[in-house]
């Protein structure tokens, strides 16, 4: 509760900032931004969340390593002043997390293919969104030449996940009629057998550097972004990403 009021409250002063700057100012940048993206989860076990389907059957293990993606959209920035802006983006950002986990684990296959047994492995979990963050960008002094400037932006973000995908990797013992033991190797889908939440609250914080060429703009922009909503309404899981991204960003109008 206290993360929604918090990114709720900053949403405000951003519509404040921009409703009070003179209109004289405005002018209007385009641009397309693409990079790298680096999220893993944190909170309660993924593990529990993907992987439930009877009694009996579970996977234990955090899924809290990292896992690489990528990013890329567009946005439009509007200026109010010579320091501030406000900057409404759309972007397709790749998250998630991977890890090692455990446990007693069952998947069929197919007809006659049926995995029942003990568990060691990897498992690797994909959530694609659709983001729209909108920030306060607040820009520094540029230095002697004019050439480079810096900026910090703060905001929230909503996004809608198009895509929860887990992946298990590893080798299960499994039990034969006869009372031996097989190890099976497993690369494998599993279902999704939480509820996955749609959409997701978002915070971000950034900074990037500017370079100005003679019409357009090259940035180069870092960010951490963490959820405030949790991935599932069974628990408390949450997303947290870094992105790396260069954007080509052109004025519109004056």
């Amino acid at each position: 509760m206290i993360r929604k009021i918090s990114i709720l409250a900053v949403a405000a002063v951003i519509i404040a900032l921009a409703a009070g700057q003179a209109p004289a100012q405005h002018k209007w940048h385009g641009g397309l931004k693409a990079g790298f993206a680096s999220s893993q989860f944190k909170g309660d076990s993924v593990a529990k969340a993907v992987y439930n389907p009877v009694a009996g059957y579970y996977l234990t293990g955090n899924v809290g390593d990292k896992l690489p993606g990528f990013v890329g959209g567009g946005f439009f920035r509007r200026d109010f002043d010579t320091w501030f802006a406000v900057q409404l983006e759309l972007l397709y950002i790749q998250k998630g997390g991977q890890g090692p986990v455990s446990g007693n684990f069952f998947l069929e296959v197919n007809d006659n293919l049926t995995y029942d047994g003990i568990v060691e492995g990897d498992l690797t979990l994909r959530m694609d969104y659709v983001e729209f963050p909108l920030l306060a960008v607040f820009r520094f002094p540029k230095d002697d030449a004019g050439k480079i400037g810096f900026i910090a932006e703060v905001g929230p973000s909503v996004g809608y996940n198009t895509r929860a995908e887990a992946q298990l990797t590893g080798e299960a013992t499994v039990a034969m009629p006869d009372g031996s033991n097989r190890v099976q190797s497993i690369d494998q889908k599993i279902p999704i057998n939480g509820d996955i939440n749609r959409w997701a609250v978002t915070g971000v914080v950034g900074a990037a550097l500017e370079f100005y060429l003679a019409r357009q703009t090259i940035v180069i922009d870092g960010r951490y972004e963490f959820d405030v909503t949790s991935i599932s309404s069974d628990q408390n899981t949450y997303n947290h990403t870094f992105s790396l991204t260069v954007a080509f960003m052109a004025p519109i109008t004056k």
